[in-house]
């Protein structure tokens, strides 16, 4: 197994094509490790020289560690993931059975290289990843620990099922608000395509913002409290590139609901491998009373189950109400570690 080095934009780009058909081939991958992704997140947010290991196996790809060395606080040079800060799912990206020798050989590279880091610091790990259990170099030393509950909604196999397996008090809610809804005007649904995604972007971030503000939640978007409109400008940036490359591959469903002429809630969803990711959502707070956003997560499983998905995960957001669809919750965990010698000293210190 050899191990090469990608550290330019540009060489990600040479190989976005190998790297997707590495994805596809993966079927525990999430969409957030694929290049639509992972480019547009380097060129908003990523460093000017990633850190990307891509593994060969006579030439064919077989996995790929995209990451980056940084230095978030004083002089220690930790290593994450791409992606770090705004996805919800990291890691490697690895072929179907090949999984622990692709990790020993990046893990190797790793010690080979450990003049030029002090400290990984792997987040969002998925429990099934990995790089979450998998033995470290002799000497290493460690933490490991539990960082962000994403709770998981199984679908059943076609949408017509849906209500039957919902809690009943979902159920009653939906019925209740949709028809509540109805009577306040024209209602209906819309899923965004390539012509009309500007227009559906915008109504998902300004709803976003309004969600957030209405509920003073946390600042990872960028809005609210410290945000500021900077951060919030790119992160929209950053989401416009990637859902418009993810969605002409025909992995995104952008869900709306519009009232009387006017989008009121959306729910972005990111598809892959069977799975839905719910990424971002918000609703107007002015509608609160038609429980808007219960409304458009209904359709949005809907869309799901149309598009071949199992599960629904709605991953770490903390605005649109999740509790009440039955969700299972899930566990990611955070790793870190440091090589042999940075341990080593640190013990002697």
């Amino acid at each position: 197994m050899r191990v090469e080095e990608v550290t330019t934009l540009d060489g990600l780009r040479s190989i976005a094509s190998e790297w997707e058909e590495l994805w596809e081939r993966s079927d525990s991958a999430t969409p957030f490790q694929r290049p639509q992704w992972i480019v547009p997140w380097c060129r908003h947010f990523g460093p000017e020289d990633p850190w990307v290991l891509v593994a060969r196996h006579e030439g064919r790809m077989t996995g790929l560690a995209p990451l980056f060395v940084h230095r978030p606080r004083d002089s220690v040079r930790v290593v994450s993931i791409l992606g770090h800060g705004v996805t919800d799912h990291l890691d490697l990206l690895m072929e179907p059975a090949l999984e622990q020798v692709v990790t020993g050989a990046f893990l190797g590279h790793l010690e080979r290289q450990a003049s030029r880091w002090d400290l990984c610091d792997f987040e969002q790990l998925r429990p099934a990843s990995p790089l979450a259990w998998m033995p470290l170099p002799q000497g290493w030393s460690e933490e490991i620990e539990v960082q962000e509950i994403c709770p998981v909604v199984t679908l059943p196999p076609s949408a017509g099922d849906l209500l039957r397996v919902l809690p009943l008090a979902v159920r009653r809610k939906l019925r209740y608000y949709g028809n509540l809804a109805r009577k306040g005007g024209p209602a209906s649904f819309e899923i965004a395509d390539r012509e009309t995604l500007p227009a559906h972007l915008d109504a998902l971030f300004r709803l976003r913002a309004a969600s957030a503000a209405a509920s003073r939640a946390q600042t990872r978007w960028g809005y609210g409290e410290g945000g500021g409109l900077a951060a919030s400008s790119r992160i929209e940036s950053f989401y416009g590139e990637a859902i418009d490359a993810l969605l002409a591959r025909g992995s995104v469903r952008l869900c709306a609901l519009r009232l009387c002429g006017t989008i009121v809630s959306s729910v972005l969803l990111v598809l892959g491998h069977g799975r839905a990711h719910c990424c971002l959502g918000g609703s107007d707070p002015a509608f609160d009373r038609l429980s808007p956003g219960l409304l458009t997560i209904g359709f949005a499983l809907e869309e799901a189950i149309r598009a071949g998905a199992r599960e629904l995960d709605f991953l770490r957001d903390d605005v649109l109400s999740r509790d009440a669809w039955g969700a299972q919750d899930r566990a990611n965990r955070r790793r870190r570690f440091r090589h042999g010698q940075l341990a080593t000293a640190m013990r002697e210190a």
